[in-house]
């Protein structure tokens, strides 16, 4: 009887995942970040900290690729056994 709206709502989830999380936080967050402020006429004394940063989002994108495929093993899961459970912790 949930089926259709946890289809539903999955497939926000994902389209808002791609879209927020693996389109626009690195093509404008993490480029704002780093490409566009060492281009800027910015003294290199007052970046502080803009290589921690960078480094720190990049992880963080990484992280949002690997939750991003494990949304995606759980669809599939869902889609072969019609079970609705999480999947990362299944060995």
């Amino acid at each position: 009887s949930w089926d259709i709206p946890t289809i539903a709502s999955y497939i926000a989830l994902l389209s808002s995942w791609v879209w927020l999380r693996l389109w626009v936080f690195p093509a404008h967050i993490i480029k704002g970040v780093s490409y566009d402020l060492i281009g800027s006429e910015m003294p290199w004394k007052e970046m502080h900290g803009w290589i921690p940063l960078t480094v720190f989002l990049i992880s963080l994108l990484g992280l949002h690729v690997i939750w991003f495929l494990e949304l995606l093993q759980m669809a599939i899961h869902f889609f072969k056994t019609g079970k609705r459970e999480d999947t990362t912790e299944q060995k």
